[in-house]
């Protein structure tokens, strides 16, 4: 048995028995020759005769529990020749290993009338109350230590639990043998002591780090590593890091590094093994949602600010706009590569510059288009209206620019409001919205239209702000006569590219 000293040592890991006004005990192993055993902290004695006649919670014999003071433990061995040796024993820190022996019987016979006599008188007021803190027992199947990582035969450790389904393997006190200097080979990959190159598992060995033993707590401390990877002889070129898995992209050629053709660097980036032949020039990825995919090989107008490392867009590429003082940009690019939509379901595809012949199809449809944004020269306003159906109300805003990532920069306008049609008392229907709009601008506008959700009036009056109708959005202009037309997306970026200036300066006047 150890001494009370190594028994506290071996529960110091858990704040439970460090806790005011508890104790940490060794129930009393099993002799032997002992053909049964058992032990039971007691929190109550009833009516009746024998064990059936005591409450409490079953312990391990030759385990460590975290007692209340003055808790009562008793426990029986059986031993041949039908000899019961039966023993009652009170938890005191200042006894050894805990336990103050009160009572000793030797018995033919189970405990009877006389043992719960006994434990009727020595019983604390407090009694029912007590519980079983933390618990540490014997393994019963051989596993590997926590603390040392070295193999325990069965019965040859402790088990510390914490918890339903959560437990530690560890040596006993004094027992765990000191680590090895190196271990050969290494089972973990890692980055070389000595050159900090790439060590994959099994290629070289593992040198100790660290002698500080591991905590009992899942900490992060218990998750370092006590050991680190070394090259045997480190080569003159060392991998920079471990081998790609999946599809990354080139930090140096910004081409996409197919599994197992380049490293993962230490400052989480990848680089190709050997980069592939590539014509120079200007490159960017872009992330794209699964509804807009860019396949390869496809040629289009793009909007994007250039990631750190990345090169501005250049003035003289087709189509290159600057869109703000943040970088900001547009052009005609050509997509060289994109991948499949990841779990969020968005795309990433590698751009540059198109071509002049690449970019003249969409040149020429841009030339279509900027001719039907021309500013106008009337000065038109007219009345937009949308009525607010069952709570939901329509809304109006205005297009002033492009957003790295709206899209559209808007401006929301305020509406007047009629109430002559008003059409019941909680005025969800008959409400109508009105904005002037004026020639020049572009507007971007939403309202709602039937059907509704057929259970819309319950939704209304829990309070819950959410939309029970369907909504239609369209962009919207004064034409040149005074009447309001919807365009498309494409006639609203037309307009911003060649009447923002015309807006600009209404504006000032």
């Amino acid at each position: 048995m150890h001494s009370a000293t190594a028994i506290v040592s071996a529960a110091t890991d858990n704040p439970a028995a460090r806790a005011l006004g508890t104790v940490v005990v060794q129930v009393p192993p099993a002799g032997a020759d002992t053909l049964s055993s058992w032990a039971r902290l007691v929190t109550a004695v009833g009516p009746g005769e024998g064990t059936t006649a005591l409450t409490g919670t079953w312990l391990t014999p030759d385990s460590l529990a975290v007692l209340p003071t003055g808790a009562l433990l008793l426990t029986a061995d059986q031993h041949p020749g039908r000899q019961w040796r039966i023993t009652l024993l009170r938890a005191d820190p200042d006894a050894e290993n805990g336990l103050d022996v009160l009572k000793r019987w030797a018995r033919r016979t189970p405990p009877g009338r006389q043992q719960l006599a006994a434990v009727r008188t020595h019983l604390a007021a407090d009694a029912a109350d007590h519980t079983v803190g933390a618990t540490i027992t014997a393994n019963r199947h051989p596993g590997r230590c926590h603390r040392c990582t070295r193999q325990i035969p069965a019965r040859a450790g402790w088990l510390h639990h914490h918890g339903p389904g959560r437990h530690t393997l560890t040596h006993r006190p004094g027992d765990c043998p000191p680590p090895a200097e190196t271990v050969e080979p290494n089972a973990y990959p890692g980055r070389c002591l000595l050159c900090e190159g790439w060590v994959d598992a099994g290629e070289g060995r593992a040198v100790l780090v660290d002698r500080t033993p591991a905590p009992l707590t899942r900490t992060p401390q218990a998750r370092r590593a006590r050991y680190a990877p070394e090259h045997r002889t480190c080569p003159e070129a060392p991998a920079p890091g471990p081998l790609t898995t999946d599809d990354r992209w080139c930090v140096d050629c910004r081409r996409r590094i197919h599994p197992g053709h380049g490293h993962r660097l230490p400052d989480g980036t990848h680089r190709h093994t050997t980069c592939p032949a590539h014509d120079p020039g200007p490159l960017w990825l872009i992330h794209r949602p699964a509804t807009a995919p860019l396949a390869t090989g496809t040629t289009t107008v793009v909007r994007l600010r250039p990631r750190p490392g990345e090169p501005p867009v250049p003035e003289h590429a087709p189509g290159a706009r600057t869109l703000d003082e943040t970088g900001f940009a547009e052009l005609i690019a050509t997509v060289e590569d994109a991948t499949d939509p990841d779990a969020d379901g968005r795309t990433l595809a590698l751009l540059r510059p198109a071509t002049w012949d690449e970019a003249i199809p969409l040149l020429v449809e841009r030339a279509e288009l900027d001719l039907d944004a021309a500013p106008a020269a009337s000065t038109f306003r007219a009345v937009w209206q949308r009525e607010r159906i069952c709570g939901d109300a329509p809304w109006l805003a205005e297009i002033t620019g492009h957003h790295p990532l709206y899209g559209l920069r808007r401006t929301f306008m305020s509406a007047q409001r009629d109430y002559d049609a008003l059409q019941d008392r909680y005025g969800w229907r008959g409400v109508h919205y009105l904005w002037t709009l004026r020639t020049n601008r572009v507007y971007e506008a939403g309202w709602p239209v039937d059907p509704v959700d057929p259970a819309w009036r319950g939704i209304r009056r829990t309070g819950v702000r959410t939309r029970v109708t369907a909504q239609e959005r369209a962009f919207l202009r004064v034409t040149a006569q005074g009447d309001i037309e919807q365009i498309s997306r494409e006639q609203a970026q037309a307009w911003l590219r060649n009447a923002a200036g015309t807006a600009a300066a209404e504006l000032e006047r």
